[in-house]
C-alpha cells in the first residue's frame, strides 16, 4: 500500500510538470508588447519566450535573457531580477494583459500588452517614405533642472528600420530599435528597468530636435550631423591633468 501510494504520488508529479512544461510550449514564439509610457504615448518592445520557458529581450542585435517565465492558472510571469521588476500578465489565448511592477508589489510602474507572433517594433505608415538619417550627430540634452550634458547620436538603417545609440558620460543607451517615418524617427528599448524612448525630426540641413520620455521626466535635445563628433576621453583628460600636477 505505501509502494503504491508513493508511485501514485510520483505520477501525479510528473503529469503536473508535463501540465506545465505543455502550458510554457503554448506560450514559446516572438512577442510584441507595449508600454502605456504617457496618455497617448505607447513604446514597443519585443520578446521571445523559448520552448523551455525562458525570456529572451530583443533590442536591434541584442538578445537579453531575463529568465524564466513561471505560470499560475490565467497569470504569467516574467522575471526582472536585475532590476527587481517582473512583467505580470493575465493570458488570453495570444494576448497578454498586465504591468510592470516591482517584484515585491510595492510599485506598479506601467500597465502593458503584448500579442504573439508579431515581430514588428513600431507600427509603420506606408505613405510616409523613409529618409535617410544614418550618421553622427553632435547633440546637447537639456534636462527639466536646466542642466545640460554634451552627447552623440550614432544612426545604421535600412529601409526605414533604425537602430541606434546615444553616447553620453553619464551613461549611455544602447541597442535602441525604431523606424523613420518622414523626417521624424522612434527609437525604443526595454532590458527590465523602464522603457527607453527616444523620438525626433532629422531637418535637411543635418540639424536635428528631438525628445528623450520617460514615464516620468522629458529631456530634450538637439544637435547637428558631424561626422567626426567624439565624446573628451575621461582617460585622456585624467592623464592631462596628471601631467599639469606633476609640472
Amino acid at each position: 500500500m505505501i509502494l503504491q501510494k508513493i508511485l501514485t504520488s510520483i505520477l501525479c508529479l510528473l503529469l503536473l510538470f508535463c501540465a506545465h512544461a505543455q502550458k510554457a510550449i503554448d506560450f514559446a514564439g516572438k512577442w510584441r508588447g507595449e508600454f502605456a509610457l504617457r496618455p497617448g504615448i505607447s513604446v514597443p518592445f519585443n520578446f521571445e519566450i523559448t520552448k523551455t520557458g525562458t525570456v529572451l529581450l530583443l533590442n536591434a542585435e541584442e538578445k537579453f535573457e531575463a529568465g524564466q517565465i513561471s505560470l499560475s492558472d490565467d497569470s504569467l510571469f516574467i522575471p526582472l531580477d536585475q532590476f527587481d521588476n517582473e512583467l505580470a500578465f493575465i493570458a488570453r489565448k495570444n494576448k497578454l494583459t498586465g504591468v510592470l511592477r516591482k517584484q515585491d508589489h510595492s510599485a506598479v510602474l506601467l500597465p502593458v500588452v503584448a500579442e504573439k507572433n508579431n515581430n514588428t517594433r513600431f507600427t509603420e505608415n506606408k505613405s510616409l517614405p523613409a529618409k535617410n538619417i544614418a550618421g553622427t550627430y553632435d547633440l546637447e540634452f537639456t534636462f527639466e533642472s536646466g542642466k545640460t550634458e554634451r552627447s552623440v547620436a550614432v544612426f545604421s538603417q535600412k529601409g526605414k528600420q533604425l537602430t541606434g545609440t546615444f553616447l553620453k558620460e553619464s551613461g549611455d543607451s544602447r541597442f535602441l530599435q525604431g523606424i523613420t517615418e518622414g523626417d521624424t524617427f522612434y527609437l525604443s528599448s526595454f532590458i527590465g528597468s523602464t522603457p527607453g524612448y527616444y523620438t525626433g525630426t532629422v531637418n535637411d540641413d543635418g540639424t536635428i530636435t528631438g525628445e528623450q520620455i520617460g514615464s516620468r521626466v522629458r529631456h530634450a535635445f538637439k544637435g547637428k550631423r558631424d561626422d567626426n563628433a567624439a565624446l573628451p576621453d575621461p582617460y585622456k583628460e585624467s592623464s592631462d591633468s596628471a601631467r599639469q600636477v606633476m609640472k
